[in-house]
């Protein structure tokens, strides 16, 4: 038979049983609630890791826009500067061509009286005389340089040798070098 002895043993260990089983069901409670809320701190991360990725992706993708439209700028400030380039050598062309016609044209062209001249003097103040003024009717471009010149009130439209400050020679396109700008 079984003895007061075994029934008080068995009685604490039931006892014992049930403490362990109500720890660990407290237990079981604490881990699914820490559970509920680390998946709940997944699923707030993983929204963010997807944002951030989706941020990533935009981010490259205007990335590679900024470098598409930087190589696009690039080459055209390139072109812009040899067009630039090409217009100044052109210009100096254009320049060098006006400044040998001159050169020739002041060769040929008789010496000025002494009265006409101008002399620097490094001691003496520059004056530099009143301008004259007159009005003009209308502007006519000059053959074979392209450049304006004005009408005088009498009707008489300035030459070419009196608009450049030269007499004599022929014009640029007279002798068949014709200035082509561009």
């Amino acid at each position: 038979m079984i003895s007061l002895e075994q029934i008080k043993l068995l009685e604490t260990r039931i006892e014992k049983a049930l403490l362990y089983i109500a720890e660990l069901t407290n237990e079981k409670k604490s881990l699914k609630t820490q559970c509920g809320n680390l998946t709940e701190e997944n699923a707030i991360f993983a929204s963010e890791n997807q944002s951030l990725t989706e941020t990533n992706r935009s981010l490259r993708g205007e990335n590679d826009a900024l470098r598409t439209n930087l190589v696009k700028y690039q080459s055209e400030q390139s072109q812009i500067e040899q067009t630039v380039l090409h217009v100044i050598d052109r210009l100096e062309a254009v320049e060098t061509t006006i400044l040998e016609t001159v050169v020739k044209r002041a060769e040929s062209a008789p010496v000025q009286p002494a009265e006409h001249r101008i002399e620097m003097r490094h001691d003496a103040p520059v004056q530099i005389p009143e301008p004259v003024e007159t009005p003009l009717r209308s502007v006519q471009p000059v053959s074979g340089f392209g450049f304006p010149t004005g009408v005088p009130d009498g009707g008489e439209s300035e030459s070419e040798e009196n608009l450049f400050g030269i007499s004599g020679g022929e014009s640029p396109a007279e002798d068949g070098k014709e200035l082509d700008i561009f």
